[in-house]
């Protein structure tokens, strides 16, 4: 009488182990992903975010579910900077930044006096501890108006705008105010009035100007006009 022998599942091979074995540790390196702002601290340069992309993993029954990364807090944020120039504005919650992650511990790093080489100490590798928000990446269902032909820097809602061509520089703001010697509240005029004072300033200089040689200057010339109460009161403002 023969003796039936249970059969189990087969062995996982050599190269099936180690393809596990490198999965697994895959699932806990980080290298990029979008995240929303939940706060900002403008103070020191940092943000809270939470990451926008699930972690998928397989269940016990075989059925693959998702898992919601949890909230970083105190995040470095990235501004374009350098040679002593640099651009800065506030985030919002809910705006959209970029995660970097880096390969080794950064704590130490961020802690240290600018340029420095430092040792990381810890072993992590690409943890989400780590993590640099990259302002500011946006989902391709909200993208930015774009020009073509120009840089502009503003308000999305074209509210305030200031726009750079190669033959001349626009600015669209409710207010301009100049740093006239150290006055930083010094308003210069603006809008409709800045149109009306230009005009203004250019009969001004047009009174004053000769008649050209050899030309019938016609009757006499009314006297000149004094120089614009508006060109006065913001050359008083801008001293």
């Amino acid at each position: 009488m023969s003796v039936g022998i249970p059969i189990g599942p087969p062995s996982p091979t050599l190269a099936q182990v180690i393809a596990d074995a490198i999965a697994a540790a895959m699932f806990d390196m980080h290298t990029g992903l979008p995240a929303r702002v939940v706060s900002f601290d403008a103070q020191h340069q940092a943000c809270s975010v939470q990451p926008l992309l699930q972690r998928v993993y397989q269940a016990a029954d075989g059925t693959m579910q998702t898992l919601d990364l949890p909230s970083i807090d105190n995040v470095p944020v990235c501004y374009p900077a350098g040679g002593g120039w640099s651009i800065t504005w506030p985030l919002a919650a809910g705006d959209i930044v970029y995660l970097a992650f880096a390969e080794r511990s950064i704590d130490a790093w961020l802690a240290s006096p600018r340029g420095q080489t430092v040792d990381p100490a810890l072993t992590r590798r690409f943890d989400l501890s780590d993590a640099v928000a990259v302002a500011q990446l946006r989902p391709r269902t909200a993208p930015l108006a774009v020009d073509p032909a120009n840089l502009r820097i503003g308000r999305e809602d074209g509210s305030v705008q200031l726009e750079l061509s190669t033959t001349a520089v626009h600015v669209k703001a409710p207010q301009v105010f100049l740093d006239a010697g150290g006055d930083a509240d010094a308003e210069m005029v603006r809008g409709a009035a800045l149109a009306n004072w230009i005009l203004q300033v250019q009969a001004y200089l047009q009174a004053l100007v000769l008649p050209v040689s050899g030309v019938s200057a016609g009757p006499p010339a009314a006297p000149a006009p004094g120089p614009p109460a508006d060109l006065l009161s913001a050359a008083a403002k801008l001293k």
